[in-house]
């Protein structure tokens, strides 16, 4: 299999949480539908993609649900105004607009593909550098000059 091929592989996956009450209800939906339409599919865990996609939907519903609620007419500047006010957690991460763009500051998981899985070694920012347990970068929370080696495998090989 392609898994097995890449036995000994560094790489990076991006974090979400795969614990909360909704990411488990959406993982066993998703599961449902993706293994019905799949059945020779071994895989159907989503992915991050998924999770953006559903993210995106839930960020329109909402702002529709906000602007019928509103005693204000309906347009499209208003949608699209109450669209880059939102302010939530989603699936994929924390969903909220700066400069009209979302707000995006991801922690990647550096992995090592082994025994047909992967480990998680480190976690990695681009705001802060290495972090433990993919905590924030605020106080001692920097990895040692060590977990630079994960990085540079992962990045060079």
């Amino acid at each position: 299999s392609f898994i097995s091929s890449m036995e000994g592989v560094f790489g990076i996956k991006i974090d979400y949480s795969e614990t909360t009450t909704s990411f488990l209800d959406f993982k066993k939906q998703f599961q449902q539908s993706f293994r019905f339409e799949y059945p020779e599919e071994d895989n159907s865990n989503p992915g991050i993609y998924a999770l953006r996609a559903y993210d995106s939907i839930a960020t329109v519903i909402v702002a529709m649900e906000r602007l019928t609620h509103s005693t204000s007419s309906s347009t499209s500047t208003r949608l699209l105004d109450t669209i880059l006010s939102s302010n939530f957690s989603g699936l994929s991460g924390e969903i909220h607009f700066e400069d009209e763009r979302l707000s995006y500051k991801p922690i990647y998981q550096v992995i090592n593909v082994f025994n047909l899985t992967y480990n998680k070694l480190e976690y990695w920012s681009p705001e802060f550098g290495f972090l433990k347990n993919g905590s924030n970068g605020k106080g001692s929370d920097f990895f040692t000059e060590n977990a630079v080696i994960y990085f540079c495998l992962c990045h060079f090989f």
